[in-house]
Parts: structure tokens; C-alpha cells; sequence
């Protein structure tokens, strides 16, 4: 009776310099989010894959910055026009042979949606302010807590920044409002009294 010997060759693709990300700045501007990295032995790179992620676990490829094909340290620079409103997580990814190379490290940037429910018992309003310059459109439900239904709803419109409702028919209780837009959702309690 005959042996075999059976031999397995796997071949993986070679890289015959890693990619180094030697700088990677994030920089907010009023109307934009800059990122600027240095990286050196990208000469086997297309380029570099821009992502981002509003929890630092699950990232979206938001660009894609072409390579300069380069051993030398080069600077790059991608802007970020299209702002989630919170905190933001951004990752540069170069992909070189299949392997994929990503800057040093995850870098994160405070963009503050402000909006403030202030209920007044005195004159029985609402007034709902928004700070920030660049707004999403908000969907807002104002709900009974005790009865858990929707007593009123209405949109606050792109650039909008302030909104009163008149809360003289509302029954004495115990109310939330919600505000959403596709990004996030808000919610702030307060009480009618008579």
C-alpha cells in the first residue's frame, strides 16, 4: 500500500512595507469637520478610505482620498461637510495586497446639538430652543406619562430654532416631550399643575 503526503501551500499576499500613519488630526470648523493625517510607504496604496461612526464600534465609509503613491511622509486632508449631530468617531483605512491598514487610533469629536424644554407654570407654555447652526428637521411628541398617550405632535423645521406651545388645555399631570430626527432622539419630563 502507497502513503501520500499531502503538502498545503497557502501563498498570502505580501506587503513589503506596512503603512504608517505617523499623524491624524481632527479639526472642527462652524460648517465642517477637517481631518488631516501624515503616512508614510503608501506607494502600494490606491488611497485611504474615510469612515465614521456616532458610536466608535460600528463605522460607515463616508470618502475616499487617492494615494500619492509614495514612500515619502505625505499629509492628506478630507472634509467632513455632512455632520451627525453628537459625538463622532472617525478612522482613516488604506488597503494595501487585501490587507487593511487603519490610522493609530480612533479620534473623537464633540458636535453639540443643544436643545432645551422649558416648561413655564406660570403663563402654561413650552418653549422649545435649539442651539446649534446647522439643525436637523425634528419630529416632537409631547406624551401624558400617566395615560401614555400622545396629547401632541408637530415638526420643528430644518434651521428652525425656537417653537412655543401652548399647554393652557392640558390636563394637570405628569408629561415627556420627544424630540427626533434620524440621528438621535431627545426626551425631557416636566409637570402641569393647576
Amino acid at each position: 500500500m502507497k502513503k501520500f503526503i499531502l503538502i498545503m501551500i497557502v501563498i498570502f499576499p505580501y506587503c513589503s512595507n506596512a503603512i504608517e500613519f505617523n499623524r491624524f488630526d481632527v479639526i472642527e470648523t462652524k460648517s465642517a469637520v477637517l481631518l488631516a493625517w501624515d503616512v508614510s510607504n503608501a506607494e502600494e496604496s490606491d488611497g485611504f478610505s474615510i469612515e465614521r461612526s456616532s458610536n466608535g464600534i460600528v463605522f460607515e465609509t463616508i470618502g475616499f482620498v487617492v494615494s500619492k503613491k509614495t514612500k515619502k511622509n505625505m499629509s492628506y486632508i478630507f472634509k467632513d461637510e455632512n455632520l451627525l449631530f453628537g459625538k463622532l468617531f472617525y478612522r482613516v483605512v488604506a488597503k494595501v495586497n487585501g490587507q487593511l491598514f487603519y490610522s493609530k487610533s480612533n479620534n473623537t469629536l464633540n458636535h453639540d446639538l443643544k436643545i432645551q424644554f422649558n416648561y413655564n407654570p406660570f403663563l402654561k407654555v413650552i418653549k422649545v430652543d435649539i442651539n446649534s447652526e446647522k439643525l436637523p428637521a425634528l419630529k416632537v411628541r409631547l406624551i401624558n406619562s400617566t395615560m401614555g398617550n400622545e396629547v401632541l405632535k408637530f415638526d420643528i423645521l430644518e434651521n428652525e430654532h425656537s417653537k412655543v406651545l401652548d399647554c393652557k388645555k392640558l390636563p394637570r399631570g405628569n408629561y415627556y416631550l420627544v424630540a427626533k430626527s434620524n440621528e438621535f432622539e431627545l426626551t425631557q419630563g416636566f409637570i402641569v399643575e393647576r
